[in-house]
């Protein structure tokens, strides 16, 4: 789970940066921050890689694979709540069955432990 919140919020944080960059392009002053965001947002991503590393080690890719779907919709979360993007109903209804589906391969198979 650490690694795909992880995975979420660095996403986030890259988009941020982006954002930054958009509204600062042309000046060269400003470019710092939007880096700097980059840089945090690519540490997170690289931290999260760590835990996915740790976690394919002590169970099976079957079953956490699908676990890291529920990235998306953190993210589409936090892009509507950092950045104001509208969702459309039926988006919210795709991510919607998207968790169905990852719960349901969760709690119908075992761990698969290697």
């Amino acid at each position: 789970m650490a690694s795909i919140l992880l995975g979420a919020v660095a996403q986030l944080l890259l988009k941020g940066a982006i954002v930054q960059w958009n509204a600062r392009h042309g000046a060269p002053s400003g470019l710092l921050r939007p880096l700097a965001g980059v840089i945090l947002g690519l540490v997170v991503y690289a931290t999260g890689t760590l835990f996915w590393w740790r976690a394919v080690s002590r169970a099976s890719i079957s079953y956490l694979y699908p676990l890291s779907a529920c990235s998306y919709a953190l993210v589409a979360f936090g892009g509507r709540v950092f950045f104001g993007e509208l969702i459309s109903p039926g988006r919210w209804m795709g991510i919607g069955v998207i968790c169905v589906g990852v719960a349901l391969l969760a709690f119908s198979q075992s761990r698969g432990e290697s």
